[in-house]
């Protein structure tokens, strides 16, 4: 539906979002999306100081309205504190939640829910399954559609966490025409397939220890519509076995600097990389030097395009979107 709404450059999307919601202005029933470089929040008052960014959009109607008040009606002061996600028909709870089978019936009896979970533990190990339980309802796939794509997954069999919607979307506009791209820590693909939405892609290369998460990955891209070649390796990345060259590499694993070695060996001799990784506060203004000083060791020299905060980790740790072009150096023959 149309509504007001702010468009901001994805690079600022975060500080936005975050003043949006100290005024408590962004509204619960619209949902925001990201195209083209820009994000669009919809709002339920305007903002004079950002009247600039203000326009009318088109957006998404949300479907979770009522599972807060019915929170709040069963718990009280309890539910406004208690937290969840939503993805599809599935509603998971934060780990200590308490939920009793008493709100889960009402929960379903008004709202289009058919699987209730609660956290148990964070999510650990290399194949990133999650720790949760369900807790009312039928263990199922479902579906939800975020950043243009249609994805598929059970919620008990895959790690998906609905923060960082702007990031999944791969918010850089400098980013120029991928073709052969390749996810070097794909999971069920929530960087990587909304590429095929902002650009034509022919091939793209996904790479994950967890099958799982393979398999759902192939049934969103099938779900979806894309057209580009999908190849699926089920492997540690360090042992991918295509000897293609790629424009676009994704590596959206904290610990995607110790593997930029294995990135660079697959790079074309001109290629755009987007690393995540974490960064104490006192490092950050050194974090770009370092990069290119790994590229430049490697053989490759490497300018950032751009660097920013996507959140934070923890206490002086963030989380750092980095998106690096890389060229193969030239070196004269004896």
């Amino acid at each position: 539906m149309r509504s007001t709404g702010l468009k901001v450059q994805a690079a600022m999307a975060e500080e936005i979002l975050k003043e949006i919601r100290r005024k408590n202005c962004l509204s619960r029933r619209l949902r925001p999306f990201s195209d083209s470089g820009y994000v669009y929040f919809p709002l339920d008052r305007e903002i004079p100081h950002l009247r600039e960014m203000q326009g009318e959009f088109e957006f998404e109607e949300r479907n979770n309205e009522g599972i807060r008040d019915i929170l709040e009606m069963i718990l009280g002061g309890r539910g406004r504190r208690i937290g969840w996600q939503r993805i599809g028909d599935a509603l998971i709870f934060n780990a200590g939640s308490g939920i009793s089978e008493k709100v889960c019936e009402a929960i379903c009896s008004e709202i289009e829910i058919g699987q209730i979970y609660e956290i148990q533990g964070k999510i650990g190990g290399e194949s990133r399954k999650p720790e949760i339980r369900l807790i009312y309802g039928n263990a199922h796939e479902t579906s939800y559609r975020e950043n243009g794509v249609n994805f598929i997954l059970n919620p008990m069999s895959v790690m998906l966490s609905k923060g960082n919607i702007v990031e999944r979307g791969i918010p850089y506009p400098e980013l120029k025409n991928p073709r052969r791209v390749l996810d070097m820590f794909s999971g069920i693909g929530y960087f990587s397939l909304p590429l095929g939405r902002k650009f034509t892609l022919e091939t793209m290369t996904c790479v994950d220890i967890n099958n799982d998460a393979l398999g759902y990955l192939k049934k969103s891209y099938e779900a979806s519509g894309f057209k580009f070649e999908l190849i699926l390796e089920n492997r540690d990345c360090r042992d991918i076995s295509t000897g293609g060259k790629f424009d676009t590499i994704i590596m959206g694993n904290f610990k995607s600097l110790n593997y930029l070695p294995h990135a660079l060996s697959h790079a074309a001799d001109q290629c755009s990389i987007i690393l995540h990784h974490l960064e104490p506060s006192d490092s950050i203004s050194r974090a770009d030097y370092e990069i290119m000083r790994k590229c430049s060791h490697l053989g490759y020299s490497a300018g950032v395009i751009d660097s920013h905060m996507v959140k934070s980790y923890s206490p002086h740790m963030w989380h750092i979107s980095t998106l690096i072009n890389v060229r193969r150096k030239a070196f004269d023959k004896i």
